[in-house]
């Protein structure tokens, strides 16, 4: 099973910290993961708003200058998934 996440933080460190700690998971449990990386909500919206990937899990830096991770999740939710 391929599982398809985004990282979206506005800092390098912590973006690479959550890569580290999936990558620990995937190990431990053999599950795969397939990781992008966001510097913000905006890249993260455009992306998912072409529907060319859909992604299984978010990660979400709450604290993110422009749009922060909350009003991106309400953003994300707002567009319909078929």
């Amino acid at each position: 099973m391929l599982l398809k996440i985004a990282v979206c933080d506005d800092e390098l460190s912590e973006i690479k910290r959550i890569k580290e700690y999936i990558t620990r998971f995937s190990f431990e449990t053999g599950i795969e993961f397939m990781i992008d990386r966001y510097s913000n909500g905006k890249n993260l919206i455009q992306v998912y708003n072409k529907k060319t990937v859909k992604y299984d899990i978010l990660f979400l830096d709450v604290e993110m200058p422009e749009l922060n991770g909350i009003k991106t999740a309400q953003k994300i939710r707002e567009i319909p998934d078929n």
